[in-house]
């Protein structure tokens, strides 16, 4: 089991038995968290100008990807209505 969630295991557990959380326990579960979760998946760049050459480059991608799709969005409710939402883009 991954640290941080045991560690936010024992502060619910804390908090069954004593009603008041431990909050020294959440501090090092969030700390843990982002040690063990957030920071493994984070890019990190030598200098700014290859920061900025990947960021404009994704910018970039994301914009023609939403501008040459259309998207048709639908949602059915439990009453039997269905709500339909067609956008197109330009080719």
């Amino acid at each position: 089991m991954k640290s941080y969630l045991r560690l936010n295991n024992e502060v619910l557990h804390h908090y069954n038995r004593t009603g008041k959380p431990d909050l020294a326990k959440d501090k090092e579960a969030a700390r843990r968290y982002f040690l063990e979760h957030v920071n493994v998946k984070m890019r990190y760049f030598i200098d700014l100008e290859k920061k900025s050459a990947i960021s404009l480059k994704r910018a970039t991608t994301r914009k023609n990807f939403w501008n040459s799709t259309t998207w048709h969005l639908s949602k059915s409710y439990s009453n039997g209505h269905t709500a339909t939402i067609t956008v197109f883009r330009p080719s």
